[in-house]
């Protein structure tokens, strides 16, 4: 039926579930937007816990490579970023430890975690 058949009713109850229509979509849009504006709160507070906090902290890639290390980390260390990320962790840590770390992190990558 096209909208030359439809009678006059029909059409006005045709428009009035197109406007509810737009009103969901409004809706979902406004909440859509408040929850990227949480979510950017949130990282901010995580990013500043995770460069203020005391204690040293990097992020590794599936490859053990370094992606982000703190502050503490880095003084700790006595590294700028620039010099760590992208380098493997096993870098920074004795010869005698690089092959357990490589077992503990293999074992990482499989479980999701570790467990001692």
């Amino acid at each position: 039926m096209n909208h030359k058949e439809k009678s006059r009713e029909q059409l006005i109850k045709e428009l009035a579930e197109l406007h509810k229509k737009i009103a969901l979509v409004e809706a979902s849009e406004k909440e859509l937007e408040r929850k990227n504006t949480e979510l950017s709160e949130r990282e901010e507070r995580y990013r500043l816990l995770f460069e203020n906090t005391p204690s040293g902290y990097q992020s590794m890639n599936e490859h053990g490579q370094i992606i982000e290390a703190n502050t503490a980390w880095l003084n700790l260390l006595g590294y700028s970023k620039s010099e760590v990320i992208g380098r493997r962790f096993a870098d920074f840590i004795t010869k005698e430890y690089q092959e357990s770390f490589e077992d503990i992190f293999l074992g990482f990558k499989k479980a999701g975690e570790i467990h001692d």
